[in-house]
């Protein structure tokens, strides 16, 4: 079980690179074909086919002393044969080859689970202040 911030996203945040609030952001559930890096993957192109189950845009990002946040949507009804195992938030530049991977946690509540076509909602850790820190 594995929860953290990509080098990558570390690397663009220290550089000024990474504005969180800023951001086109999404969240994926992600299923078993991915097998997470946080030292060698960047991109979205990064997942293998199939990985990346449903995403959706997310919204009101803010940070607070480095805490990033933001709202998930609820993950409308849906029915996949993959389990989903994990989280990963992303920044969407439109082209997945460009797209930094920035977030990745299959320890949320919940995790695995698999999709029987309910509505799954997703929820920043607010004992932690949000989702990571930059």
């Amino acid at each position: 079980m594995s929860t953290f911030v990509y080098d990558n996203a570390r690397s663009l945040a220290a550089t000024g690179a990474l504005n969180w609030p800023a951001v086109s952001a999404r969240a994926a559930l992600v299923s078993a074909a991915y097998a997470p890096n946080a030292a060698t993957d960047v991109y979205l192109s990064d997942l293998p086919g199939g990985a990346s189950i449903i995403n959706v845009a997310m919204t009101g990002l803010s940070q607070d002393d480095g805490n990033c946040t933001g709202t998930i949507p609820e993950f409308m009804a849906f029915l996949d044969a993959a389990t989903v195992v994990g989280l990963l938030i992303y920044i969407d530049t439109g082209n997945p080859a460009t797209s930094p991977l920035v977030y990745y946690s299959d320890q949320g509540v919940g995790f695995p689970f698999q999709p029987l076509g309910f509505n799954y909602a997703i929820a920043a850790d607010q004992s932690a202040g949000g989702f990571f820190q930059l």
